[in-house]
Parts: C-alpha cells; structure tokens; sequence
C-alpha cells in the first residue's frame, strides 16, 4: 500500500486519471446522516459551526458550499429549536449551493424544510417544494438524486394516506431480497414505513435486521435508533417483545437531545407512548423536560396526520356520496339528527355511515375523522 500511495500522484497528475467524487450527503436529505453519522457533532453543533465551520467548507470544495449552515439547521430542527432560525439557515444554504455549490447539499437543505412545513400540517406547500426542486434537478441532470426525490416524496404520501402513491412508489423499490445495498439506506427506511403501512409487518420487521446490523457494524447512530424506533412499532402491531426496543430509542434520543425524530412518526409512535404509559416513561427516562416536549409534538402530529402508518389508506373514490355528504355535515358542526333531517334519511343509516368513515380513514371519532379526510383533500 504505501508503495502504491507513493505512485498516486504519478498515477493521477501524469497520467490524466481521476478518482471519483464521493458525495458527504450520500445523496440524501440529509447532511448530519450522510455519508458519515455527525449524531455526535450535534451536541456542540453552534460551537463547532462557529469554530471548525469555515475551515471544513473550504476543505470540501464545492462541497462545502452550504454545508456548514445545512448541517447546524438540521441539528436545530432536530433538536425542536426556533423555527424561524432554522429556515433562515436552510435558505442560506441552499443559496450557497446553488451558487456554484452541489445540488446534494441544496437537496438536503429543502429536504429538511419538507420536514419542517410536514410537521407543521402545511403538507401541499411541503409538496410544491418538492416538486419545484424535482423539476430543478431534471433540467440540471442531477440524476442521481431522483431516487431519494422520489422516497422522500412517498413518505408525504404516507402522511396523506395515499395508498395507489404508496404502492406506485413500492414497485419501483429497491429489492432487499435480491441485494442489499447500504447506499440504499434511505429508500430501505421508506419502504419499511410502507410495509407498516400496508400491514406488512413481517417484511418490515426482516428489511430492518438488515439495517440493525448495518448500523451497528459501521456505528451509524441515526439509522440504529431510526431502526429500533420502527422495529417497536412493527413488534407491538404483531404481538412481540416491543417495549425494550422502544425504551431504547427514546434514551439514545434523549441522550442527542433528537425530538423530530421520535415525533415525525406522529400516530404511529402515539400508539407506543399510550401503550407504554407516561409512569414508565417517566421512571425510565431522566429527562423529564425532554419526555413533556417530545410526547407533546408527537401528539400534535397525530391529530395532523391521523391515518399515518395506519392499515386503512383511502382516497375520496373509496367513498359513496352519501357517506361524503355525511363527513361533510359533521365537519360544519351539525349533529346526527339535523344531518338525517336535511339529507332525508334515518338517524341511524346517518350513524352507520359515519361509522363506516371513521374505519375507512383508521380513526375513532368525529374531530379526526374531519382532519384526516381534510388531509387526504376530501373536504
């Protein structure tokens, strides 16, 4: 090796060969869980932009333009800071990137405001961002970014509770069985959300051993805990052992101070902090400021977005007009009675319909039902 590290210079300057990019994002939304996990980086993430920032911009070229404000944005957003920071650096980066920068480190810039407008219920401009950046890289022949481009916009599909989305998305997917592909991490961590939202709980539980043992051999603490939190989920859905995966998450999380990434999964980790119960959480967690925080958003994501990773995904030709009208009328406030006068029908075939909604949307009652269907643009 050191014989042929001496001859590298040769080899490349003499004899005109090059040695291929490699990309700090992987290609993902992402800087802090590119190529290399920064998990760590984040605890000191201001001290570090402001000290080693400059210096590791101009180590990475062109690379390095945005990477420094992309990376302490994403640390930000993670962690619940002020959102209003967070875009101002997002915007900043992107900028930087776009102005003879990498498309990567703009990709990760808008991918985190993707997020960012999700969590907030502003799924449609989450979606135009997207798809104004989609249409960027096809004229710049940015390729290689249009597979996790389209994983990142599955995910918002998931959010809507698009099923014909979800399953288009699915056959286009990379097929663990046949290859795993750690360069594929993020659309693998797509598709185990669509096997737990198609109820495939098996398939999802198989695809994330793989990853478990990708991210425990190369240390990759984003992908473990991203891994452990997704197991707990598919675990509990198929009666196993879920609660020491879970426990796991939320203390290695906590330990990052990482809000978004518990509280992204909005009614699908809901479902686990309500079966774990807040007396255990509290014993088992420390930080009991952290715990209020992050079950607190997580419960605002699951009234935002009900039917995630819920086994029934709809859209508005699964329902009869009758049963729209009814969904319709309780969104205005009216009871069941005024609802059967005006609509010219029995009280009870009105409650048989609005049953029938609530179980083909995944909820319970009458508020989530108005926001999942005003969500999946039925109202």
């Amino acid at each position: 090796m050191v014989e042929i590290m001496k001859k590298m210079p040769t080899l490349i300057f003499d004899r005109g060969m090059s040695l291929p990019e490699i990309s700090v994002t992987a290609n993902y939304p992402s800087t802090m869980n590119g190529s290399k996990d920064l998990c760590h980086w984040s605890r000191e993430d201001r001290k570090l932009a402001a000290t080693v920032g400059k210096l590791a911009e101009r180590v990475f070229g062109r690379y390095g333009k945005g990477l420094v404000k992309a990376a302490l944005g994403e640390s930000l957003y993670e962690k619940g800071e002020d959102t209003y920071e967070i875009l101002t650096l997002l915007a900043r980066a992107k900028m930087e990137a776009e102005s003879g920068g990498m498309t990567e480190i703009a990709f990760a810039a808008v991918g985190l405001q993707v997020r960012l407008d999700t969590l907030q219920g502003q799924i449609q401009t989450a979606t135009e961002v997207l798809a104004s950046f989609e249409k960027s890289v096809r004229e710049q022949g940015a390729v290689q970014l249009l597979p996790n481009i389209a994983a990142l916009q599955c995910r918002l599909a998931l959010y809507q509770g698009d099923r014909e989305a979800v399953r288009a998305w699915m056959g286009q997917a990379p097929d663990e069985d046949r290859e795993f592909c750690i360069l594929e991490c993020y659309r693998y961590l797509t598709k185990v959300r669509c096997y737990l939202s198609l109820g495939e709980y098996l398939k999802a539980q198989a695809l994330l051993e793989k990853l478990r043992y990708y991210a425990e051999k190369c240390k990759r603490t984003y992908i473990r805990m991203e891994v452990r939190l997704l197991s707990a989920m598919a675990k509990y859905r198929t009666g196993g052992e879920w609660k020491g995966e879970f426990l796991s998450a939320l203390q290695e999380a906590c330990s990052c101070h990482f809000i978004r990434l518990v509280s992204e999964e909005g009614a699908a980790a809901q479902e686990l902090f309500a079966a774990a119960g807040k007396r255990f959480l509290e014993k088992e967690i420390p930080d009991k400021a952290w715990l209020f925080r992050l079950m607190e958003e997580t419960g605002k994501v699951a009234v935002r977005y009900p039917v995630y990773l819920k086994g029934q995904l709809v859209k508005a030709p699964d329902f009869c007009e009758a049963a729209l009208s009814v969904l319709r009328m309780q969104a205005e406030g009216k009871s069941m009675g005024t609802i059967a006068q005006e609509l010219s029908m029995k009280e009870a075939t009105v409650k048989y319909h609005a049953k029938e909604n609530y179980r083909k949307l995944g909820v319970s009652g009458k508020a989530d039902a108005v926001l999942a269907a005003r969500n999946l643009g039925i109202l």
